[in-house]
């Protein structure tokens, strides 16, 4: 079984999210800033959830370009908001 692992990144000016499969990067994806900041808590996880997600989207936009499913490298998606 594979091993996933995704890592995140939450800035003030952006929030990147990578996605690795058994230790080796696959994708990646930036949004905007999603620093926690007070009575905002919910926001934050938004951005989160969002930048998480395109993330993971993009590994499986990347393996349905391939016969064997495979990701054909590292593959970024930016959100604006």
């Amino acid at each position: 079984m594979s091993r996933i692992t995704i890592g995140v990144d939450v800035g003030g000016t952006k929030t990147a999210a990578a996605v690795a499969i058994d230790g080796k990067e696959v994708s990646r994806a930036e949004g905007v800033g999603g620093a926690v900041r007070p009575g905002r808590a919910l926001a934050s996880a938004t951005v989160i959830a969002e930048t998480v997600r395109r993330a993971l989207a993009t590994r499986r936009q990347a393996a349905r370009h391939r016969p064997d499913g495979r990701s054909g490298g590292r593959r970024t998606s930016r959100g604006t908001g």
